[in-house]
């Protein structure tokens, strides 16, 4: 169980200022337009009131590891009226848990089984929902993470365009534990190579808008590697 904290409004005013001012300065350096990255605030370590006093000034986009922590924090946050705020499921998502989902149009960036994709699409039929999530993939091979291996790219470029009830919006990877920035690099450069690859092939529900990928301690060479979605958590907090 993660214990979760209670946070100065101030501090994360002041900490969510030097995130897009890091962002843009990573912006500007990769040559890149500053409005192409959007930085995701992970807010799995919050109380849903700390969600709520971040929407009131201006915060608008969460990401949460578990099921039942989103669907509780986004209910707390539409009682307070705020019902536009842009949501995320970042983490596993085991496929005895989808059934939560219903009726809730989460980006999902997790997915990393065919039988989890079997599920939300399934759900979203039943939802009439054209659900946006994102193929996760294990670039590194390490064995402490989910996701798809690299090799796995062609089977799915097989099989997605079957989900009829699913968008096929981006792609997610982590980076290895500990990585050096050269490590991250190749990690991040794999990733975006395979994004472009996949949208250059035109597959009606396999879009590609977003990179998700860059955290805490490693987002700007995410950003040098050609992420657009950033899940940023603890730098808001601390």
């Amino acid at each position: 169980m993660i214990n979760k904290i209670n946070v100065d409004i101030d501090l994360i005013k002041r900490n969510s200022a030097s995130i897009r001012d890091r962002v843009d300065q990573a912006c500007i350096a990769s040559g890149r337009n500053t409005d192409d990255v959007k930085v995701i605030c992970v807010s799995k370590y919050v109380f849903p009131e700390t969600i709520g006093a971040m929407a009131a000034n201006g915060i608008t986009s969460f990401g949460e590891n578990r099921v039942d922590d989103i669907l509780e924090k986004e209910d707390y946050c539409k009682a307070l009226g705020y019902n536009n705020l842009d949501w995320h499921l970042i983490g596993h998502l085991q496929t005895n848990k989808v059934k939560k989902l219903k009726d809730r149009d989460y980006i999902i960036h997790s997915c990393d089984t065919v039988s989890l994709l079997d599920k939300l699409n399934k759900l979203s039929a039943t939802d009439g929902i054209k659900r946006q999530v994102m193929l996760e993939f294990n670039i590194s091979g390490e064995e402490s993470k989910s996701g798809f291996s690299p090799e796995d790219l062609n089977m799915l470029l097989d099989k997605c365009p079957q989900y009829q009830n699913l968008t096929f919006c981006g792609l997610m990877t982590m980076a290895p534990k500990d990585a050096n920035d050269h490590l991250l690099g190749q990690v991040f450069g794999q990733a975006h190579k395979m994004y472009v690859d996949i949208g250059s092939k035109n597959i009606d529900n396999m879009p590609m808008m977003y990179l998700s990928m860059g955290m805490s301690s490693d987002f700007e060479i995410a950003i040098r590697e050609g992420a657009n979605l950033l899940r940023i958590g603890s730098t808001f907090f601390h």
